[in-house]
């Protein structure tokens, strides 16, 4: 009988079950594989944290944090979106109005000329409604149908703040803008819209 013919089969042999580790080591390098990429794809995104506010105090903050703040309140905030070469200027007040001001040039936060576009959420009790018993009551107000079915109201004492609300809505939204027409034509436009 020759033996050696067994030793070289013991040698080459699985001992112990090697030949189960080869794919439990695949497994656990794609397993490395998929972690490393999900942890770069975590990192590399522009996270942002909602903004620290002090109540009437504005803030610059960037697109992402508005977002984050808006994700955080307890109610819809609206704003024109995002436009370039303007900045982002975030102010919450009393009792729940929330101002997203868009800022030019080197404006600071807080600057006081009426230059800049502002949108503005406030909390009030059935909008629509509410919005159309106002503009009622005032003297030269006009009113227009916005994008899904939106009631806008300019009144004619401050035709650069015009009114946006949508039907069973407990928002008001005001946009305001330097000049009347640009005011308009905002408040009509699509651009207006709650932060996703």
């Amino acid at each position: 009988m020759d033996l050696s013919s067994t030793t070289d089969e013991a040698k080459t042999a699985p001992e112990g079950g090697e030949g189960k580790r080869l794919p439990a080591l695949v497994a656990g390098a794609a397993v490395a594989v998929v972690a490393v990429v999900v942890a770069v794809l975590l990192l590399s995104k522009d996270d942002a944290e909602a903004p620290k506010l002090r109540l009437d105090e504005p803030k610059i903050v960037s697109a992402d944090a508005l977002r984050a703040f808006a994700e955080s309140a307890r109610q819809p905030v609206y704003w024109a979106g995002e436009r370039s070469g303007e900045r982002l200027e975030l102010t919450k007040t009393r009792p729940g109005n929330v101002f997203v001001r868009y800022l030019l040039g080197g404006a600071a936060a807080g600057d006081p000329r009426p230059k800049f576009t502002t949108v503005g959420t406030y909390p009030v009790k059935d909008a629509y409604e509410s919005i159309r018993e106002r503009g009622r009551n005032a003297q030269g107000t006009i009113e227009e149908k916005g994008p899904e079915d939106a009631r806008v109201v300019i009144f004619a004492k401050r035709p650069t703040s015009v009114y946006v609300a949508y039907p069973q809505s407990h928002h008001l939204i005001e946009v305001y803008a330097p000049s009347a027409p640009a005011a308009r034509r905002l408040a009509l436009s699509d651009e207006i819209s709650a932060i996703d």
